[in-house]
């Protein structure tokens, strides 16, 4: 398993802001290729894993990825979708290498 994209003390809960790279996002298969259910629930997890500790991350758990991409019992209709892209690592959290990289 790969190590955590961010250092573990990587917090950004007082930087309202993030970063977004409009031509990458609109460009990008997850965007393309979702409908807009799985682009909203995609693009909450973007902006939840901003403020999770370490930023860029988010639980593994399906209770928690349902509650934070608002998809509710949706979820596992949007699931699969929703994590192109995200990494396990070695801390057990997802991590999404764009938003890590803007982290």
């Amino acid at each position: 398993m790969i190590n955590p994209l961010v250092p573990a003390d990587c917090d950004l809960r007082d930087f309202a802001f993030i970063p977004i790279d409009v031509r990458r996002l609109l460009t990008s298969e997850t965007w393309l290729l979702g409908n807009g259910e799985e682009r909203a629930a995609s693009m909450t997890l973007w902006l939840e894993s901003w403020h999770q500790v370490p930023a860029s991350s988010l639980p593994i758990s399906d209770k928690m990825l349902s509650h934070l991409s608002q998809s509710g019992q949706r979820w596992s209709k949007v699931k699969g979708h929703c994590l192109r892209g995200w990494v396990e690592c070695s801390d057990g959290r997802l991590y999404h290498p764009v938003v890590a990289e803007k982290a």
